[in-house]
């Protein structure tokens, strides 16, 4: 405030006995320099202690209390609330909360400590995203594909029920905020890269329910497990990956899949095709294999040649060839889709055989894409699980 300011402020009736005329201009901001940059609790608390002060030493003139400042002008109440910078009726409910012998606060006394959820949503999130994100290779970001944002808050809301040691669970507005501040590199897609699994689906609905707590605990359980089971799977594929790109002279790992044929039509067109040529478009259809620790291999079929054993069993025959028997080592890891029609049939087992057999590998090790089941086809006297040789 300017001098003009003050002066203007403590010439104003407070009392009959004109306490703030009696102050000076120069302790006035001395007062206000001291306390007012000071947070509201801090302010709160320097009055509570004037109060408590003047009402243990029962200093009165007439009826009314005096209060001491810092100064060691004695004022009245309204006259002690203006130098503060609060108005007469905040400064009677902290005379009355001192007189109820209360803390120096307007709020009630904390059960649980500041910030409280940000230490538990933060690891929740970042376990979450080590356990069940993609480290996608050309960004810095995890990308979570099980769920989106309120999914799995919800999902951290329910275990937030059953700890009642950190107070009330937070609301969802909240959990938003710690994200964006904490979380800023786990990101849930808005849309997923992957094909959506019919059981997760299943889990996110049910949990999109209201139910009760005890019920809601049991899907999230559920939905856990699930998780924990595929992750099993994908930790094998890439202790397998691993194994080959460090070893390759022990192994070699390969996994087959097809791009979505409706993508690879020609001609492209970038924005969609115009109705003139939808039904003269020739399709093109990809069929991809990653060579781990070797150059990725693309092959290109058109609709003449369909989907099935005879392509999967082809595509694997042709990038063999590149190398040459004398080239390959022992043992193979071969991953593929868990679907029959495709891959999980015995066309694909019995060229596995096959390859065995001729001595092209000693062993052959498939792993199909759901819930870990696999088939190895173990025609020596050792087989390898986890990177490590057993007998």
């Amino acid at each position: 405030m300017s001098p003009d300011a003050i002066l203007a402020l403590i010439t104003t009736d407070c009392c009959p006995h004109q306490c703030l005329k009696q102050i000076p201009v120069s302790a006035f901001e001395k007062i206000r320099a001291r306390h007012l940059p000071e947070s509201q609790g801090h302010i709160n608390g320097v009055l509570m202690d004037i109060i408590s002060r003047a009402y243990n030493s029962d200093c009165k003139l007439g009826k009314k209390y005096i209060y001491m400042l810092d100064t060691g002008h004695a004022v009245c109440a309204k006259a002690c609330a203006t130098v503060f910078g609060k108005s007469l009726s905040h400064f009677r409910k902290l005379a009355k909360m001192v007189d109820d012998g209360q803390v120096c606060t307007f709020r009630k006394p904390r059960t649980h400590a500041r910030n409280t959820w940000q230490h538990v949503f933060v690891p929740f999130l970042d376990d979450y995203a080590d356990r069940y994100g993609q480290k996608m290779p050309n960004k810095s970001t995890i990308e979570l594909c099980v769920g989106n944002k309120i999914q799995i808050i919800k999902k951290f809301l329910v275990h937030a029920e059953t700890m009642p040691e950190y107070g009330p669970p937070p609301d969802t507005g909240t959990c938003y905020k710690l994200w964006d501040k904490f979380g800023k590199h786990v990101i849930c897609p808005k849309r997923n890269s992957f094909a959506k699994c019919t059981a997760c689906t299943s889990f996110k609905t049910d949990l999109a329910k209201v139910l009760p707590l005890h019920q809601r605990q049991k899907i999230v359980q559920a939905f856990d497990r699930h998780l924990d089971h595929q992750m099993k799977e994908r930790m094998q594929y890439y202790a397998n990956r691993n194994h080959a790109r460090i070893h390759p002279e022990e192994a070699m790992s390969v996994i087959l899949d097809g791009m979505t044929q409706s993508t690879t039509a020609l001609p492209w067109f970038p924005h969609g095709a115009p109705k003139c040529v939808g039904g003269i478009r020739y399709d093109v259809h990809v069929f991809g294999a990653l060579i781990h620790g070797h150059t990725p291999r693309v092959l290109l079929h058109d609709a003449g040649v369909p989907t099935g054993p005879n392509l999967t069993i082809q595509s694997l025959w042709r990038i063999l060839q590149m190398y040459g028997p004398e080239k390959l080592p022992p043992l193979l890891y071969l991953q593929l889709d868990n679907t029959s029609s495709d891959n999980k049939n015995h066309h694909v087992l019995e060229f596995c055989s096959f390859l065995v057999e001729n001595g092209y590998f000693q062993e052959v090790f498939i792993l199909y894409a759901e819930y870990f089941p696999l088939t190895s086809l173990l025609l020596g006297e050792n087989w390898i699980h986890d990177g490590r040789t057993h007998t």
